[in-house]
Parts: C-alpha cells; structure tokens; sequence
C-alpha cells in the first residue's frame, strides 16, 4: 500500500518599504510570512523585494516583476498564492482602483492573494470571494 503525498501549497511573496533604512521593514514582512508559510504547510518559490521604493509609485522593479514574469507569465513555475504583508504593500495611492486592479489580475490567473498580517489571513483562509472587506481595506489605504 503506497502512502497519500499531499503535494504542498506553492506561493510568491512581495515585499515593500518606503525607505532603505526603514528599522528592518522588509525583514519583518518576511518574518511573518515565513511564520504564515509554516503554519499554512506552503512552500516560498520566489520572492521580489521593492526596498526604498515609495508606495506612491504605481512602477516599482519588483512589482512589475511579480506582476509581468510571475502573475501574468504563463511559462513561469506553478504556483497558487501570492502573499503580502498587508494591502498597503501593493502601494499607497489616492486611487484605490490601482490596488484592485492588481488583485483582479491575480484572481484572472487564479492566484488567491493573502495579506497575511490581518483579519483577511485568519483561520480557514477567509472566503476569497467576499468583496466587502477588502473594499473597506482598499479605501483606508488611500
């Protein structure tokens, strides 16, 4: 009789800070996404970092990296979830519509997005389809 393997969850995570010399921003994001990762059984495939890059840019290296080669690409490796400390790492703009699109373009490639430092990370991994609270998210980031 052969055992079950369960084949492990895959993510990428996005990180982002302000500034370069922000008292280990970037560090503390990927501390509590590696504490996310464990707890959850996922495996961290890729990474892209945006360090002393303001929110307020809607271009970032690392972002249209994540965006362009890993979310969009449909040659890159397999992968089910992106993950992110919280919302405001996708940046912070007056137009709440740029976080939302960048979202949509996820759900479109069937990647779930996590924010793994709020109530949208909790037990049971929230239900993806739940519009309400990321909206009010979305305008308090603004």
């Amino acid at each position: 009789m052969t055992s079950l393997q369960l084949t492990p969850k895959r993510a990428i995570a996005y990180f982002r800070s302000a500034r370069a010399d922000e008292d280990g921003s970037i560090q503390k994001q990927r501390d509590q996404i590696n504490a996310f990762i464990v707890k959850k059984k996922m495996v961290l495939i890729h990474e892209e970092v945006d360090e002393g890059v303001s929110g307020h840019r809607a271009y970032r290296p690392g972002l249209s990296r994540l965006i362009d080669e890993w979310i969009c690409n449909p040659a890159a490796s397999r992968f089910e979830y992106v993950l992110m400390q919280d919302i405001s790492r996708w940046g912070r703009f007056l137009d709440p519509s740029n976080i939302q699109y960048w979202e949509f373009l996820c759900r479109r490639h069937g990647k779930k997005v996590v924010y793994v430092a709020n109530e949208l990370a909790k037990e049971d991994d929230c239900d993806w389809h739940n519009p309400f609270p990321k909206q009010l998210i979305h305008v308090t980031c603004t």
